[in-house]
């Protein structure tokens, strides 16, 4: 939007059309910058986003209405929205460590932020003027062909992180008991043999377990008393999971972990749970 502002003039006059695009451009880095970090540990609030943007748009008011200088404008914006996209890339820094989308994720959005300070200083240097012919100067040739490129490889980042996140729900979805929130048959078989692929198997116990008389009460009391049973059973294991174990169940009153630790820390997890 904000370009179209420019490249059509309108509003018209140099300074309104100025103030116009920038507050478009401001609020679409404010957003990308706030939404992006919803992924990572420490998100931007809007405080952040509102008091940034405030102050870019301050600057250009300041230079546009009281001392005119499309240079320091340029500058002003561009290097106040790479302070805004770099200040989210730190924050996200932790998904360089994730998985393949969140890895691409960071560091597109961290090239991005960087990529404004050699544009802006290698295309326009320390003079700037107001042109009619805006959108045949070398900076905004440069500032076309950069985002371009640069802002769809962050939009196929965050595209592709979506997709990833859609289809890992799904899996979890068709690998997870919903009445015990435990993996189903082909859930557990799926993540302990990972595990298993990748993990010192002295380290793992296997703990097999089922609910005594449980056929019976289901017989006597129904099957909604059944499934209250399934359901605390299943919260009980979670609840005394260590981290790094899996477990999942089988079928019926059949419950199955792969518990990580020692065979000491099996033991005492089988006697919580037993009892």
């Amino acid at each position: 939007m904000g370009a179209a502002i420019q490249l059509f003039s309108v509003p018209p006059g140099p300074c309104l059309n100025a103030i116009t695009s920038a507050f478009a451009y401001t609020a679409a880095v404010v957003a990308v910058a706030i939404g992006v970090t919803l992924r990572g540990p420490r998100p931007l609030g809007t405080r952040f986003g509102i008091g940034a943007g405030l102050l870019i748009m301050a600057g250009v008011w300041f230079f546009c209405t009281v001392h005119d200088s499309l240079l320091a404008r340029i500058y002003l914006m561009n290097y106040g929205y790479a302070a805004i996209l770099l200040v989210a890339a730190i924050r996200i820094a932790p998904l360089r460590h994730g998985r393949r989308e969140e890895k691409a994720l960071f560091w597109s959005l961290l090239v991005f932020s960087l990529h404004f300070f050699p544009r802006v200083a290698f295309t326009v240097g320390l003079d700037a003027e107001y042109t009619s012919n805006y959108d045949s100067t070398v900076f905004w040739v440069a500032l076309t062909l950069s985002v371009t490129l640069l802002g769809t490889a962050l939009i196929g980042a965050v595209l592709a992180l979506a997709v990833s996140d859609v289809l890992d729900t799904l899996r979890r979805e068709r690998d997870t008991v919903t009445l015990t929130g435990l993996l189903n048959r082909h859930g557990f078989t799926t993540a302990a043999g990972a595990k298993l692929a990748r993990t010192e198997t002295a380290g793992l116990t296997m703990v097999v377990c089922d609910i005594d008389r449980f056929k019976s009460a289901n017989d006597a009391y129904g099957h909604n008393a059944g499934d209250e049973v399934l359901a605390t059973v299943g919260t009980l294991i979670l609840d005394n999971l260590r981290p790094g174990s899996v477990a999942g169940r089988l079928g019926g009153d059949e419950f199955v972990v792969l518990l990580a630790g020692t065979a000491s820390d099996a033991t005492e997890f089988a006697d919580v749970v037993g009892h």
